[in-house]
């Protein structure tokens, strides 16, 4: 079990809350759990990084918070090229979409994500994609290798599955499509949601979900949160709720969803802890979020907290 250790420092940030709404998603959970000094860096240390006048600290953090990993960046690539396919523009022809041409257009996005990279782009405008791994030393001829090899095994699944051809079948006005992240209040929060796709088939609404690798608790949990959203926004009644979670790994396919009675536990009572870190006056003081050791790895911040 990894173990807690709280690093001070004389330089330690100190950042007033007030300056950064807090809000409650299921990443900003996950990274909660994972290093709460990780935690303190993307949603307090790195708030107005993005001002090119802000200290080099906030800035540095800020272009570290934009770090990407290749497997994220693969889902969300197959994710948004697929929504732009099958629920946006001209649905003329859509229903017999060539598989070809939707690996055409990924391919197209990854030759000018890396072009943007070779360019460190990123300097410039921290939004602009820096992937992890190249930033952090490897070949990049081998990190967008496997991001080839991982995307057309994602859609080679997605179409053995017959999820493309399901998606290429949904008449365009049943398409929920919703601005992204969809945001909805919970006692007191607002909660931040993002499903991959939302349609309406015979009185139901299904929802679809794309991950890389199964996680017992976040394909529970993430379906929940967006029937929540649904019934909170849209008073869709969660018994209306078919979701589906795809796994590109195995593949494998998930249906349901973690009880509302439990993912409202979680968010409330995760809310109530990383808010019981911010000091009476409620400021976020670096020092009272500790790093967990054995995650360093694979944190976006190491450059930056392993000084």
């Amino acid at each position: 079990m990894s173990a807690e250790k709280n690093i001070h420092s004389d330089n330690s940030f100190s950042v007033s809350s007030e300056a950064v709404e807090f809000s409650w998603s299921y990443s900003r959970y996950k990274i909660f759990r994972f290093c709460k000094r990780a935690y303190f860096y993307r949603y307090y240390a790195a708030s107005n990084g993005w001002d090119k006048f802000a200290d080099s600290r906030s800035r540095m953090l800020y272009r570290l918070k934009n770090l990407v990993k290749a497997e994220n960046y693969v889902r969300n690539l197959v994710s948004k090229t697929l929504s732009d396919v099958f629920t946006r523009g001209s649905r003329k022809g859509a229903k017999d979409f060539p598989l070809r041409d939707i690996y055409s257009a990924l391919q197209k996005h990854i030759f000018h994500n890396r072009a943007d990279i070779e360019n460190k782009c990123w300097e410039e405008d921290p939004k602009k994609l820096n992937l992890f791994e190249v930033y952090y030393g490897e070949d990049p001829d081998s990190v967008f290798g496997k991001i080839r090899e991982h995307i057309s095994d994602f859609v080679s699944k997605l179409s053995q599955c017959g999820l493309l051809s399901e998606l290429a079948s949904v008449p365009y006005l049943q398409w929920k499509n919703f601005t992204l992240p969809v945001v909805f209040s919970f006692n007191g929060l607002n909660v931040w949601t993002v499903p991959d796709f939302v349609w309406s088939h015979e009185g139901n609404t299904n929802l679809l979900f794309l991950k890389s690798r199964r996680n017992e608790e976040a394909w529970r949990i993430l379906p929940g949160i967006s029937v929540m959203a649904l019934e909170n926004n849209f008073h869709t009644p969660p018994s209306l709720c078919k979701c589906r979670t795809f796994f590109r790994e195995g593949p494998e396919i998930f249906e349901g969803y973690e009880s509302l009675e439990k993912v409202r536990s979680i968010i409330m009572e995760s809310s109530s802890c990383m808010l019981s870190l911010l000091t009476r006056d409620g400021k976020a003081d670096e020092e009272n979020f500790n790093r967990t050791e054995g995650n360093c790895s694979s944190c976006e911040f190491k450059e930056y907290c392993e000084k």
